[in-house]
């Protein structure tokens, strides 16, 4: 449901109780079936985990921005910048690893905007050849 109180944009969903992702994936390996609810913006983390500023300049989490997100380049966000963020949600779901580490959020968009993710097979050779067929986790498109 999406409202506006007091001046104030709201988005309320379904409570699904539960860990967060980056929880469950340290005592659990999951199959390759993800079912998507929520990219933490409801709540802030740390700085490195959460940007949500008024000014409209950024929102989210920063380590699943796709890099127009992360430019802060609103016409360039699209549905692709969606599947770019799902591909990192994968990413961590088979190697337990995020793309783009940081301590801080600067040094993460940076990283976003500028390198690219280790292969999937660097990370963990027994993951097979064709998990990986359909593309890594590229920024250059972007």
């Amino acid at each position: 449901m999406l409202g506006r109180h007091e001046g104030s944009f709201y988005i309320a969903s379904e409570l699904i109780k539960g860990a967060s992702l980056a929880k469950y994936l340290q005592t659990h390996q999951l199959e390759l079936q993800p079912h998507i609810s929520d990219f933490g913006l409801a709540r802030k983390e740390s700085a490195a985990e959460a940007m949500v500023t008024l000014s409209g300049k950024l929102i989210g989490t920063p380590a699943y921005m796709s890099p127009e997100q992360a430019r802060a380049d609103s016409r360039a966000v699209t549905f692709k910048s969606d599947l770019y963020s799902l591909g990192v949600i994968l990413y961590e779901m088979i190697t337990g690893l995020r793309p783009f580490k940081a301590t801080d959020s600067r040094t993460l968009i940076h990283s976003i905007l500028t390198d690219d993710p280790l292969p999937l097979r660097r990370i963990d050779p027994k993951i097979p050849k064709s998990t990986c067929a359909a593309g890594e986790l590229n920024s250059s498109p972007h």
